[in-house]
């Protein structure tokens, strides 16, 4: 219950104030609540005399129009005007206030009588601060205010000021990419405007103290950030002091004793600082700086009769306040309306082109002959005012305007937003054109009332300057986000990080060079700094296919910085292949490949025109995957084979589904880990992930990403998505075990040297002893691991293939599972050997093969020198990629080419091994996959032992015809959805 009295007022207060209010809240609903009671309690206070007042809406007691704000006041006082116009008056609780909201009227309050509403009116909390008096911001329009104010305009801002410190600017900007690129398209996503936020603040303290202030890695909140967030929360919640104002004393809503400590605890920071600086100054141990704390302490010298120590605190805070808030919001304000109009950051990315070039860095000076990019910041500042009230004046007096009284102590708000948005003055308003400021003279720097984001006279923001030229650099330094929280598609974050991306490259060094005009194949045209990448889409061996419809057999791509040509035809891949093997012998290393150790080393990736690789080439070749060496392993590989079916069996005798894909990977790695030590790696129950099995999980997932790093080389030392970091590890960890294992076979053949298993560590350790000069222990490791990374995975993904084929297409499976009754029967198990009697199931391996190779473009050429092919010049260092997606489903080449019909290889000589152009799953030439003979053994053996062993189903409800059949792009072209099958005892 409440009870009012009648008596003073004081006791009326300290009932209403005793009383249990309950917990406060920020929300708008106790805010009302507190309204309500307010209303109440001064119900008995006297209304103010009529006055000629500028009209507006009828003002409920106590309150007037503060319900009418709501949560986007410059949008409500915008509605607001269309009814009243454009000079109206509201009251706000017990506060009279004016609102602008045209050009002209704004004209007439801050030109026509701007001695008039000089002053400020000044928000609760901002009084708290220590020395308000002294702020530029707020302080009285006096005598000192006036000369501190000139001091920023003739000391602080000016051109040769800001221009002699730029340097320092840019290298913040540095700093942040360096974030950036330590956050790594990580995947993670980067919130804009805590970005710009963070790269504002250090922008202002390097301009101030010649030094961040702001952890430059953004990853824990730092105190000073912590405190400037503060502030400027605490700034933005509504007040009711503010509102009442004989209701400041008792501070309601504690905002201002929530604020004060944050504001002494900055004042604590900057006396910290400029302590500093003035020891370093007074032993004359440092030269100056030349910032502006050197500029501000020299004037405390000079004219110590207007400005002093105490004056210098309240200006720094001033410029981080009102600096780093505002060019952070006008930056996230332009990064998101450039990604919503694509064409408009075209437009911006060329100007930088034609203008910039590709030879050097974007500098500030380079802003004036960029007049596309100033369009775009002013058609933001237009759209989306940091302060879409400017900030409030107050009238020192009665005065006329428009015909109406605006009465002396009266709160003027101009409504800068609803200004920006008058179809008077602007054409589609709602519309975000920079077009419309080009060949225009209007400008933000307080001349022309249509637009006048940093208010304009005698308010006008003194740090003008300075903000534009931040907003400008955050701009072009912003890059790396997505678009929505809630967005995991790759494509799309590779999308956004190319488009953004494509202005801080200049910021830079060039990211290509222009070369001498060359008659490349024909190829589709490339946009701007990121060429055709976004032609590729998620699947890029069916996109190339489909522009190789368009501009041919060979075509060219730029795909960033790099020269692609690639090859969709037989006579076209026989050409880079064979013809001109030579020149193209060598392969470009993606760069998460690259943190391999001892990537020379690799088969794979090395280089071919080294003696060493072609030695090592030959070894493998008559030691490793020799007929005799594999014959001679073959009982170990016939033990995890049995192993799976035993594994398969469990689940026939439950009943549950088997991933397919997963039991068999599994597998590969125990029939690829047998052959090599004699021994398993992976649990053949497959019910944990096994450390190795997760390394090799880890390395696949990251060189099958799309790398920015592989199409802007430029790129690479920044490891922008963290790609190499993240492969590293694995790839170190996994050379550790392959240490330990060498380590063991070393010392139980030192022990006794009888001892071999002959298996391929055996062969490889021989090899040491006999030719020390082409091997040694640093060499076997990556060639160890070429063959789990490409082994495994290929070999696991053409089963899983075959698999769902046969089930997708039940006579093929029944035709498979007949042949292997008739040859082998269901008393013995599969043998490597039983494959020459078996040509149906050797052709379904070739057509799964055909209809979704493992390496669907191969592995990626690279030109040692200029060819000329089929009358095009390939330039040095272009990449080649063949196609044989496209080529295995050419119809010049293939009747019915997207059928699965094995059949097309019986009686057929297309072979995967004898040179037919147009079937080369496995490439051709030096390069043709070395371990295919252990491949093709390990795919036919599996997939042999499972049709046999059992009879398979779909999951219920899956219709054969129905089972989705989609790809996913990566290293190999998986399955894009697992395939699952339940299998029956036979």
């Amino acid at each position: 219950m409440i009870i009012l009295y009648k008596g003073n007022y004081s006791q009326c207060s300290k009932c209403c104030i005793s009383r249990k209010l309950g917990p406060r809240s920020k929300t708008k609903m106790d805010l009302y609540t507190l309204l309500l009671c307010i209303s109440l309690l001064f119900i008995f206070l006297r209304r103010s005399s009529a006055r000629s007042l500028p009209p507006g809406p009828i003002n409920l007691p106590i309150i007037g129009s503060l319900h009418r704000l709501g949560s986007h006041p410059n949008q409500s006082l915008f509605e607001l005007a269309k009814i009243y116009g454009p000079l109206m008056t509201l009251r706000l609780g017990f506060v009279t206030t004016v609102i602008a909201s045209s050009a002209e009227t704004a004209k007439q309050i801050l030109q026509t009588h701007e001695q008039t509403f000089s002053d400020r009116t000044v928000p609760d909390v901002v009084a708290s601060q220590p020395n308000p008096e002294s702020t530029l911001a707020w302080a009285l329009g006096d005598s000192r205010w006036r000369n501190r104010r000139r001091l920023c305009n003739t000391q602080l801002f000016t051109v040769q000021r800001l221009n002699s410190l730029q340097h320092l600017r840019h290298q913040k900007v540095e700093q942040l990419i360096e974030h950036i690129n330590k956050q790594g398209v990580s995947v993670s996503q980067v919130n804009i405007g805590q970005v710009a936020f963070a790269t504002a603040l250090n922008l202002i303290s390097t301009t101030i103290f010649s030094k961040d202030i702001a952890d430059p890695d953004f990853s824990t909140a730092q105190e000073f950030k912590d405190l400037v967030w503060r502030i400027m929360e605490d700034s933005a919640k509504p007040n009711l002091s503010d509102y009442f104002p004989m209701l400041k004393r008792f501070d309601l809503q504690g905002l201002r004793k929530h604020i004060r400590p944050s504001y002494m605890r900055l004042h604590e920071i900057f006396d910290e600082l400029i302590d500093k600086r003035m020891e370093a100054r007074a032993s004359g141990s440092s030269t100056r700086s030349g910032d502006l704390l050197d500029v501000l302490l020299d004037q405390c010298e000079e004219n110590a009769s207007y400005f002093s120590r105490q004056n210098i605190k309240p200006l720094i805070l001033d410029l981080f306040i009102a600096g780093s808030d505002t060019s952070a919001i006008t930056t996230e304000w332009a990064m998101a309306e450039l990604l919503r109009k694509p064409e408009a950051l075209q437009k911006t990315r060329r100007e930088l082109i034609e203008v910039i070039g590709s030879e050097r860095a974007v500098t500030e000076s380079d802003v004036d002959q960029l007049p596309y990019l100033q369009a775009v910041v002013k058609e933001t500042m237009r759209l989306h005012p940091a302060a879409p009230l400017l900030l409030p004046y107050k009238a020192k007096n009665d005065v006329k305007i428009c015909g109406y009284t605006v009465p002396k102590n009266a709160q003027v708000l101009v409504n800068a937003w609803a200004i920006g948005r008058d179809p008077k003055f602007w054409s589609d308003p709602f519309l975000f054109c920079p077009e419309r400021f080009l060949d225009s003279g209007l400008d933000y720097r307080g001349r022309d009332f249509e637009f006048i984001p940093f208010g304009t006279g005698r308010r006008i923001c003194p740090g003008l300057p300075l903000a534009v030229r931040m907003v400008l650099s955050s701009l072009l330094s912003v890059y790396t986000l997505r678009q929505h929280p809630q967005q995991s598609n790759q494509k799309m974050e590779l999308y956004i990080i190319l488009l953004c991306i494509s202005i801080v490259f200049l910021l830079f060094k060039p990211l290509f060079h222009r070369s001498k005009t060359l008659n490349l194949p024909p190829g589709p045209t490339g946009l701007p700094i990121i060429g055709s990448i976004h032609r590729l889409g998620a699947h890029p061996n069916q996109s190339l296919s489909e522009l190789a419809e368009i501009h041919g057999p060979i075509m060219s791509l730029r795909l960033g910085s790099v020269t692609v040509v690639v090859l969709s035809s037989p006579d076209m891949a026989k050409k880079i292949l064979q013809t001109h093997a030579q020149s193209f012998s060598d392969r470009p290393i993606p760069d998460a490949i690259a943190s391999m150790p001892n990537l020379e080393a690799s088969l794979v990736w090395g280089p071919s025109d080294d003696n060493r690789w072609r030695k090592l080439r030959g070894m493998c070749s008559t030691q490793l995957f020799s007929a005799q060496k594999l014959n001679s392993l073959q009982h170990l590989r016939y033990q995890k084979v049995e192993q799976l079916i035993e594994h398969i069996r469990k689940h026939c005798l439950s009943g549950s589904q088997v991933n397919i894909g997963q039991v068999v990977f599994a597998t590969t790695l125990n029939l690829i880990f047998s052959t090599m030590f004699s021994m398993d790696i992976v649990d053949p129950e497959f019910s944990t992930a096994e450390e190795f099995k997760e390394l090799v999980w880890k390395i696949v997932e990251s060189a099958g990403k799309p790398n920015l790093s592989d199409y802007f080389p430029v790129l690479k030392r920044f490891d922008l998505q963290g790609l190499r970091k993240n492969a590293r590890l694995p790839y170190d960890r996994m050379h550790e075990i392959f240490d330990e294992m060498i380590g063991k076979r070393m010392e139980a053949r030192a022990s006794d040297p009888a001892t071999r298993n002959g298996d391929f560590l055996d062969v490889l350790l021989d090899q040491w002893e006999e030719n020390g000069s082409v091997i040694n222990r640093e060499t076997i490791k990556p060639l160890i691991q070429n063959l789990f990374i490409a082994g495994s995975e290929t070999s696991a993904t053409t089963t899983e293939w075959a698999m769902a084929e046969l089930l997708r297409n039940p006579e093929v499976m029944q035709k498979a599972r007949e042949e292997l009754m008739n040859v082998i029967g269901s008393e013995r198990t599969v043998k490597e050997s039983d494959m020459d009697e078996l040509p149906y199931l050797q052709a379904v391996v070739k057509e799964t093969l055909r209809l979704h190779p493992a390496a669907p473009l191969l592995l990626p050429y690279k030109a040692r020198n200029d060819v000329e092919i089929c009358g095009y010049t390939i330039p040095k260092g272009t990449h080649a990629l063949v196609n044989i997606w496209a080529i295995n489903r050419d119809p010049k080449y293939w009747d019915h080419p997207l059928t699965f019909c094995p059949d097309r290889f019986i009686g057929s000589k297309i072979d995967y091994k004898d040179g037919s152009y147009e079937f080369i799953p496995f490439g051709a030439g030096r390069r043709l996959c070395l371990g295919l003979p252990l491949a093709t053994r390990m795919v036919h053996l599996m997939l042999a032992s499972m049709i046999l062993s059992f009879d398979w189903k779909l999951p219920q409800g899956i219709n054969p015809q129905e089972l989705d059949m989609q790809e996913k792009f990566g290293m190999t072209l998986k399955k894009a959805v697992p395939l699952y099958a339940i299998p029956v005892m036979r």
